[in-house]
């Protein structure tokens, strides 16, 4: 079990001040103090400064952060795991463009390899299943947007086309620069979305930003943005292979070259720290196989 101590700075980080920190622990402030005083003599380091009313982390103090939080999830992964076996599920996150573009090509092999295993599958932006992944709530997450290497185990396991898309013979199937699909209204993922991470760091590097559109729709589901641009509403900048059903059966086309293409990678990232990481490699091991089998031939 994590020590008290620790419990005390983690929740000390998340509510900000010794107040609120004592309420939500149920001791007194003097307690809260003595706490991290003590973690400060026990590590020799200088772990926050008081900013106004609010206590902030140092630079040690993050580092220190960092570490305690993966030594608590670990404890809760590994209280999962004692409390389920053996049918301990296998608990993951995909992104909206590979629940949509990967997944149902995948799922049934997939279920018939741990057969022997609940799958619990849960879809969210890159951001949400990175902080589900930091909490312990899922084992690994298959992502598509940007994010920091160094903190996760992470491997590519497909090659996709990040491109732009329209309706199939619409009125903005004949762009030919990034500049003419600006007279186009744009179909934009959520802030969090690697789609949407991936376009405002491409258009930025161009000099451009997203208010060069017509206009700017937002939707957190794919299939809406999907029928909206079949029915010429506007385009959108997004995974090809998020697409291919609408590609194949010609209702979508893809933008040419010419307006925006990127040659990106799906990520299986899972936490270095996890008592459970060889198994989780293992599961990678399969998903490369699949996807080389049904999607990448």
């Amino acid at each position: 079990m994590i020590e008290r101590n620790l419990i005390t700075f983690l929740t000390m980080v998340e509510e900000g001040n010794t107040v609120k920190c004592a309420e939500k622990l149920h001791l007194t402030q003097p307690a809260v103090t003595q706490h991290l005083h003590t973690l400060e003599e026990t590590y020799g380091a200088k772990l926050f400064i008081k900013a106004g009313r609010k206590l902030t982390l140092t630079e040690k103090g993050k580092l220190f952060y960092d570490m305690v939080h993966r030594l608590y999830t670990m404890e809760q992964q590994i209280t999962y795991r004692m409390q389920t076996m053996p049918q301990t599920p296998i608990r993951f996150g995909a992104t909206r463009s590979i629940n949509a573009g990967v997944m149902p090509y995948i799922m049934a092999d997939f279920l018939d390899r741990f057969s022997d295993r609940p799958v619990e599958m849960t879809v969210q932006n890159t951001a949400v299943l990175l902080s589900y992944l930091e909490k312990g709530k899922i084992d690994f997450a298959l992502l598509e947007g940007n994010f920091d290497h160094s903190k996760y185990e992470s491997h590519a396991f497909m090659n996709a086309d990040f491109v732009g898309l329209c309706k199939s013979g619409g009125k903005y199937s004949h762009c030919e620069s990034l500049k003419d699909t600006f007279s186009a209204p744009l179909l934009l993922r959520e802030p969090g979305s690697g789609s949407r991470d991936i376009l405002e760091k491409t258009l930025q590097a161009r000099g451009y930003d997203l208010y060069h559109f017509q206009g700017i729709y937002q939707f957190e589901s794919i299939p809406v943005i999907l029928e909206l641009v079949k029915k010429d509403f506007g385009i959108t900048f997004a995974y090809k292979q998020g697409a291919k059903k609408e590609i194949e059966q010609g209702d979508i086309a893809v933008l040419d070259e010419s307006v925006l293409h990127l040659y990106r990678q799906f990520w299986f990232v899972t936490l270095p720290s996890s008592p459970f990481l060889d198994e989780s490699l293992e599961v990678l091991a399969y998903l490369q196989q699949l996807v080389e089998k049904y999607l990448q031939q």
